[in-house]
């Protein structure tokens, strides 16, 4: 709440080079080691770094990926040591920092659509931004993002502008793909319930689209769609959507209420009274949380409600701006 800067990483003075050499940041990921918890960043177009952000902050390790170009960071939730960083060529790195201060590395490759290619092939053919420039400043309409699932260990999901890919770890091959639907803009984003086997996925156009899992395969099949900024009647376009990420909280309470009732079985088994059907009234519906950012500078909290009778596809949409 004092709003004071608690630690200044500063990459160009870790390698003293001139101030603006390394690059932007992309994108930042925390993950643990023996030490403690350590700081993970993306600078410029290619470079990988692990931050110590101790008292004496300072570069543990460096790799350089070019050419390709880093997009996104996300940390396992299985294993808090071990993180992803996927390119926008397809490259995906595996890093897990080791004991000996040593990182262990396993690269993948995932396989993009054929158009996906031939527009990042273009577009690297009309760049414009300086040379260090980081991805999302370099190729600002394209996007390539990932997210772990928190469901199935060493399973990974990603979206580039015309896919969603179901990617293995362990055996590094992707379980399936499924392609843009007709009429919708490109993908942004994606991200994973950590309850309900759903994807999230964000569009150009401000469109959210939800993907359920077909049961007993790791194949998604798109579920609902919803409008994260819709224009309300006027001809000016509602404005863009920049970020979007999912609430863990609600996760939370969700688990606390299962264990909650898990506890009420077993004491009833032991002829104890524990009435549990007040509560889950209380759930009828299960919502999931979103926050968004737009390029207007607010912040939104939006609530989907899934609807748990015949109509499996029900799904409402509330939203609550915030004030920035």
């Amino acid at each position: 709440r004092a709003r004071a800067v608690l630690r200044l990483l500063s990459l160009d003075e870790s390698r003293s080079v001139a101030p603006g050499t390394s690059g932007g940041v992309q994108d930042l990921c925390w993950i643990h080691h023996a030490s403690g918890w350590l700081l993970a960043s993306i600078h410029g177009p290619s470079l990988l770094c692990i931050w110590e952000t101790s008292n004496n902050p300072r570069v543990l390790w460096m790799f350089d990926a070019s050419p390709e170009y880093l997009s996104c960071l996300r940390r396992d939730p299985f294993d808090d040591r071990h993180l992803c960083a996927l390119g926008l060529k397809g490259f995906l790195l595996s890093a897990v920092p080791r004991h000996d201060s040593d990182i262990s590395l396993k690269e993948h490759r995932i396989v993009c659509g054929a158009g996906d290619v031939a527009e990042l092939q273009r577009l690297e053919k009309d760049i414009s931004a300086p040379a260090p420039a980081p991805a999302l400043a370099a190729f600002p309409l394209f996007a390539a993002r990932l997210c772990f699932s928190p469901l199935w260990r060493h399973i990974l999901y990603a979206v580039y502008p015309r896919e969603l890919v179901v990617f293995e770890l362990n055996y590094s091959i992707a379980l399936s793909v499924a392609t843009l639907p007709r009429g919708f803009g490109k993908f942004t984003d994606v991200m994973a319930d950590t309850d309900l086997d759903l994807l999230y996925c964000t569009h150009a156009d401000g469109k959210l689209s939800i993907w359920k899992r077909k049961e007993g395969e790791q194949v998604h099949l798109l579920h609902a769609v919803e409008e994260l900024m819709p224009s309300i009647g006027t001809v000016v376009p509602p404005p863009a959507v920049l970020a979007t990420t999912i609430w863990q909280s609600e996760s939370i309470f969700r688990n606390i209420d299962k264990q909650s009732q898990d506890l009420a079985h077993m004491q009833s088994s032991q002829s104890m009274i524990f009435d549990t059907k007040s509560h889950q009234n209380m759930y009828q519906g299960t919502m999931t949380y979103l926050t968004s950012i737009s390029e207007d500078g607010k912040i939104w909290s939006w609530h989907l409600t899934f609807d748990k009778s015949v109509s499996s596809k029900k799904i409402n949409l509330g939203t609550r701006y915030i004030e920035p």
